[in-house]
């Protein structure tokens, strides 16, 4: 009786097994449902139950093959190291689903073809410990791509290298998503992208760089919670980081980035870029390299930015941009942080340590370190914006001044008052004075005022005014003086 082409293909891999017990599932010790393996130029699986091989084709078919046979059964395909060309796309249609890697299996995706699919309301997928490398060229695809409603998928230990897109996540009701260890280079468009208001979407300790777009899309997730937690996005070509909508969803909410770094080391990207968002958090963040604003933080509210630094961006010198750009945003919290530029004076290019334009306002500005920049600490629009306590920025000043008296005069002038500005509106600085040398004592009370002394009509000096005019000498009318300026 003739054997049936299923039958042959277990009398084939029963003879093969006799001479490759090395890769059966009791040598590696694998919890695997199947083994695939490339042997004389075909991909094959082994049957982790059988022991026996039972399909033999492209990576892709193969896959794909014992993937549908897990069926809703807990299991892991377990891929040994080699490169496995992907014609087309690999579905996991199944919960409870596992594709490990061996290391150094590398899956080498077709231009425009999707690797490995996470399918719309599948539940438990594992894959870790994979290499994609895709093709230089490739306009469309995703290495990685998770569906909607898909819940507690874990992405371990990924590497990528070239291709269109590295993971794409359509996170509407996605729940519990983990995305840890990657490391994505080169891909032509973004490195990962999420669009869509998952919940419980975990990104940490990965490295995302050299991607022709962004880093790290976050497009109309709304208010779907997501975290990110020491993850390097570098030398970008348009955003290391982009979070935003498309101008009719609700705006983006709920996300929250701990020691993160966005830089520009060879390839400068624009900036972080914050749109039409609120309650953000980033917390001991860097950025740094980049061409406009360090951070834009845009159409926005309740953005937090606690510790980090912002350092030499406004890379190309434009002249308008700083380490935290505000713009048409309130509730911005800024704290902690410091913004400057450590080049040396003549080759500083970022402008301002912050700068506020536009309508924001009611924000607040709190116990930064903004020394150093090229051209000020800070420059602010909103009436009711409130800085306290930020280095770089006097807004408190105290002082000593030493006039030689004539016996005739009374006035005499302090040329600065060394606050942060010199307002239009002289009720904008409060001044205080206490003479410290005899002869100033003989001559008091005293009083002090701002004033206009070069006329440019902003108020950068002090005059001093004694009731009586002290006695002639040099250096012998002496002076201790505090100013402080009052919030715009």
């Amino acid at each position: 009786m003739a054997e049936s082409p299923e039958e042959q293909k277990l009398v084939e891999g029963n003879q093969f097994l006799a001479d490759t017990t090395e890769i059966s599932v009791e040598a590696f010790q694998l919890p695997a449902r199947y083994i695939i393996y490339e042997r004389e130029g075909s991909v094959r699986a082994l049957n982790a139950e059988t022991q026996l091989e039972e399909f033999v084709g492209s990576f892709s078919e193969v896959l794909q093959t014992v993937l549908d046979l897990l069926g809703d059964r807990p299991g892991t395909v377990y891929i040994r190291s080699g490169k496995y060309q992907v014609s087309s796309e690999i579905k996991i249609d199944h919960s409870k689903t596992g594709v490990v890697g061996e290391q150094g299996a590398e899956l080498q995706p077709d231009a425009g073809t999707n690797g490995l699919v996470v399918s719309a309301g599948v539940d438990d997928v594992l894959i870790k410990n994979l290499i994609f490398f895709g093709d230089a060229d490739s306009q469309s695809g995703n290495h990685i791509y998770v569906g909607q409603s898909a819940n507690m998928v874990q992405l371990e230990d990924i590497r990528m290298n070239q291709g269109y897109t590295g993971i794409f996540v359509n996170a509407d009701n996605i729940f519990k998503l983990t995305m840890d260890n990657l490391r994505i280079v080169d891909m032509n468009n973004n490195g990962v992208d999420i669009t869509g208001s998952g919940n419980e979407i975990i990104v940490k300790n990965s490295v995302i760089s050299l991607c022709g777009d962004t880093g790290l899309s976050l497009f109309n997730t709304k208010a779907g919670v997501m975290r990110f937690h020491n993850v390097d996005l570098v030398d970008h070509a348009n955003y290391p980081l982009f979070i935003g909508d498309d101008g009719n969803t609700f705006r983006t909410e709920h996300k929250r980035f701990v020691g993160c770094n966005f830089e520009g080391l060879d390839v400068h990207s624009r900036t972080v870029n914050v749109s039409n968002a609120a309650d953000i958090s980033f917390e001991e963040c860097k950025v740094s390299g980049m061409v406009e604003h360090g951070y834009l933080i845009d159409s926005s509210q309740e953005i937090r930015i606690i510790g980090g630094r912002a350092i030499n961006n406004d890379f190309d010198d434009q002249g308008s941009y700083g380490g935290y750009g505000i713009h048409d945003s309130e509730q911005v919290i800024i704290a902690g942080v410091q913004s400057t530029d450590t080049h040396s004076t003549g080759s500083k290019t970022q402008t301002y340590g912050i700068i506020e334009y536009g309508t924001s306002d009611n924000n607040l500005i709190l116990g930064n370190d903004l020394k150093g920049n090229k051209t000020r600490a800070l420059d602010l629009s909103g009436i009711s914006t409130t800085e306290r306590d930020n280095l770089g920025w006097l807004t408190k000043n105290t002082d000593a001044s030493t006039f030689s008296g004539d016996g005739a005069s009374t006035t005499f002038v302090v040329s600065s008052h060394g606050l942060a500005q010199s307002p239009s509106s002289r009720s904008r600085i409060h001044a205080e004075a206490t003479p410290v040398s005899s002869d100033a004592v003989d001559a008091s009370p005293i009083e002090i005022y701002p004033v206009d002394d070069d006329n440019d009509g902003n108020y950068e000096a002090l005059e001093i005014k004694f009731s009586n005019a002290p006695a002639s000498g040099t250096d012998n009318v002496g002076i201790r003086w505090k100013t402080e300026l009052e919030q715009s």
